[in-house]
């Protein structure tokens, strides 16, 4: 699909409807079908969240963002029709990537939560979990698998969220070596979430060239803002950047050939 279009599409999406109402408007309007997914960036005042959605009605979150985002959390869950999740995915154990992890779990009905090497005080006494490791490839669904390609012993991870022929770079350690990590996978991935609210200097001119990626999603963080060289690397490799604060949540169709962005 032509970068142009994605940027086309959205500007469509934001002339049209007021970036409060997409969600409700996509939910009642597109239900999951058969072969389809949507992964749904969620716009939150602090942290990250993501939810992935199947067409056997099953949910994924991937982080819950820090406690200054329940609210705002809890509202586009509802919009999004999630009343329970199969899957908890915490990428980091920090405040802003897991602060509504009690909560989530007690009104989401949470069937499993995994989480990456080191168990911090933060998952103890939790018995539904399961620990991922590096190479690890496990299979949610019918055309739905994450391989881990990255963990490290602060709890972090990054893995590869695969459907079909689509892809997500789902990044989260930023550890000094992290990229060459990543450059010796040979991935060709479409979409990248940034680690770190692009506050980083990942990924580099290098692993960006290897990838050829056409989107880039970079969620808010309160305390920072996003490295301006970074969001120019970016921008001069002719990647599409989503800052969430700007544009809103972000939610992205894919069927087993491609995607398309519907907000």
């Amino acid at each position: 699909m032509n970068r142009f279009i994605h940027v086309f599409t959205l500007l469509l999406a934001l002339f049209f409807f007021p970036v409060t109402g997409i969600i409700n408007v996509i939910a009642s309007t597109s239900p999951v079908e058969e072969n389809e997914l949507y992964v749904s960036f969620l716009n939150i005042p602090d942290g990250e969240a993501t939810i992935i959605q199947t067409p056997d009605g099953k949910n994924f979150l991937i982080n819950t963002g820090s406690k200054e985002s329940r609210l705002e959390l809890w509202k586009q869950l509802k919009e999004l029709h999630v009343e329970k999740l199969d899957g908890l995915i915490l990428t980091k154990q920090t405040e802003e990537y897991c602060g509504n992890i009690d909560q989530i779990s007690e009104n989401f009905d949470v069937q499993n939560i995994y989480y990456a090497n080191s168990e911090k005080q933060l998952l103890t006494g939790i018995t539904n979990k399961t620990m991922w490791k590096k190479d690890d490839q496990i299979k949610l669904g019918s055309a739905l698998n994450i391989h881990v390609l990255q963990t490290n012993t602060a709890g972090e991870m990054t893995f590869l969220i695969e459907f079909g022929k689509n892809s997500i770079l789902y990044m989260s350690v930023n550890d000094p070596d992290s990229d060459k990590g990543l450059e010796a996978y040979n991935l060709q991935s479409e979409i990248i979430k940034i680690a770190d609210y692009g506050q980083s200097n990942s990924p580099s001119a290098k692993l960006l060239q290897k990838m050829d990626p056409h989107i880039s999603i970079v969620f808010n963080q309160e305390a920072g803002t996003p490295n301006k060289d970074l969001m120019e690397r970016l921008n001069e490799s002719w990647i599409d950047v989503y800052q969430l604060k700007q544009v809103g949540t972000t939610i992205i169709r894919m069927d087993l050939n491609d995607y398309e962005i519907i907000s």
